[in-house]
C-alpha cells in the first residue's frame, strides 16, 4: 500500500476517533468536556487497533479464523475488566463500579465494533481496487499478446508472397514492398493504443486488399467500400484485417479463378457496421474457416477491448462465408 494510502486511512480514523471523542465526551448542558469520558474511549480505542491493526492482518486475512477468535476475545476481555475494576473504579468508585448491567458490555463493544468495521471496509476497498487494477494490466498483457499473434501470421504470408515475386523479378515486387512498409510502419507504430483511428483501420485496409489484388492477378478480385466517418470515430486495432486475411487464404487456396471478395464498413446509426464474404470451393478443406487462429485470437480481443458491447455473427451457405460485426461508436 502507497504512504499516500496509509495517510488517508490513518487520518479517516483519526477523524472517527476525534468525532466519537466530541460525542462522547463533550456535555451540552454543561458545556464541559468530561474527560473521565474520553478515558474510557481511549480504552476501547487500544482495543480496537490491536484487532484491527494486528490481528486482522496476521491471522483473519490469512484465514487463521480459530487464533483470530480467541486472541479478539482475550484482548475484549481485558479492555472490559480495565473498564470495570480499573477505570470505574478510579472516576466512579461508588455508584458505576458496583451496578454492573449489560450497557456496560454493550456500549464499549459498539465503539471497537465500528473501529474494526472501518478498519475491515477499508482493506476491503483497497483489495477491490487492487484487483481491478490488476484486471487492467491482465487485459493489457493479454491484448499485446494477441496482436503480437497477429503480426507474425499477417508478415509470414506476406514475405512468402514477396519472394514469390523476386524470384520472378516481377515489376509488382516493389509495389509489394512499398505497400507492405507502410503495413509495417503503422503496425510497428501507430497500433499501441487499446483504440485506434478508424481512418487509420481503413488505409491499412486500403493497403492489404490492393497487396491481395496483386497476388490474385486476373483469378479474381477483392472489392472494398467504406462511408465516411467523424475524424474522431475509433474502434480496437487490427480487428478487421483479420478477416479480409481470412477471407483471401481461404478463397484463394481453394479456387484458381473467379475469386470473389467483398469488404465493406458503413455507417450505421449506433454502429460501425463491417461486413465481408469470399467464395470458396467445397472440395478443398475449408473445415476451418470459422476456427482459425487469427478468428479465435480477434474474437478474443473483441472481449477485452468490448465486453459483450458488440455484434460479431459468421456464417457459411452455398458456397459462401460471410463476417459480419459490428461496433460501438
Amino acid at each position: 500500500m502507497s504512504v499516500n494510502n496509509k495517510i488517508k486511512e490513518y487520518s479517516l480514523f483519526g477523524l472517527i476517533v476525534f468525532l466519537l471523542f466530541i460525542l462522547r465526551a463533550y456535555n451540552e448542558n454543561e458545556e464541559v468536556f468530561r474527560w473521565d469520558e474520553s478515558v474510557f474511549l481511549l480504552n476501547n480505542v487500544w482495543a480496537a487497533i490491536l484487532i484491527s491493526y494486528v490481528f486482522l492482518p496476521v491471522f483473519f486475512y490469512k484465514k487463521k479464523f480459530r487464533q483470530f477468535s480467541v486472541y479478539s476475545l482475550i484482548v475484549l476481555i481485558v479492555s472490559f475488566l480495565l473498564e470495570e475494576f480499573f477505570i470505574e473504579q478510579i472516576f466512579y468508585p461508588e455508584t458505576r463500579a458496583i451496578d454492573f448491567n449489560l450497557i456496560s458490555i454493550v456500549k464499549p463493544m459498539t465503539n471497537i465494533l465500528l473501529f474494526v468495521g472501518y478498519k475491515f471496509a477499508w482493506d476491503a476497498l483497497q483489495k477491490e481496487k487492487k484487483i481491478a487494477t490488476l484486471n487492467v494490466l491482465l487485459a493489457e498483457s493479454q491484448l499485446q499478446h494477441l496482436k503480437s499473434q497477429i503480426n507474425p501470421h499477417f508478415l509470414f504470408n506476406n514475405l512468402n508472397n514477396l519472394y514469390s515475386y523476386s524470384l520472378e523479378s516481377s515489376d509488382k515486387t516493389s509495389e509489394i514492398i512499398l505497400k507492405l512498409s507502410s503495413l509495417l510502419r503503422y503496425m510497428l507504430y501507430e497500433c499501441n493504443d487499446n483504440m485506434v483511428a478508424l481512418r487509420g483501420e481503413i488505409e491499412t485496409l486500403e493497403n492489404y486488399i490492393e497487396l491481395c489484388n496483386i497476388q490474385l492477378e486476373e483469378r479474381g478480385l477483392i472489392t472494398f467500400n467504406y462511408d465516411e466517418f467523424a475524424a474522431n470515430t475509433s474502434i480496437a486495432p487490427l480487428i478487421y484485417i483479420v478477416f479480409v486475411e481470412n477471407a483471401f487464404k481461404h478463397a484463394s487456396s481453394s479456387q484458381t479463378k473467379n475469386i470473389k471478395i467483398s469488404v465493406s464498413i458503413s455507417n450505421e446509426e449506433e454502429f460501425i457496421a463491417f461486413y465481408c464474404t469470399n467464395n470458396f470451393q467445397n472440395i478443398s478443406n475449408n473445415s476451418g474457416l470459422e476456427h482459425g487462429i487469427g478468428l479465435k485470437n480477434v474474437e478474443e480481443r473483441l472481449k477485452i477491448c468490448y465486453g459483450n458491447n458488440y455484434k460479431l455473427q459468421t456464417n457459411i451457405k452455398d458456397g459462401i462465408f460471410s463476417v459480419s460485426l459490428k461496433l460501438p461508436k
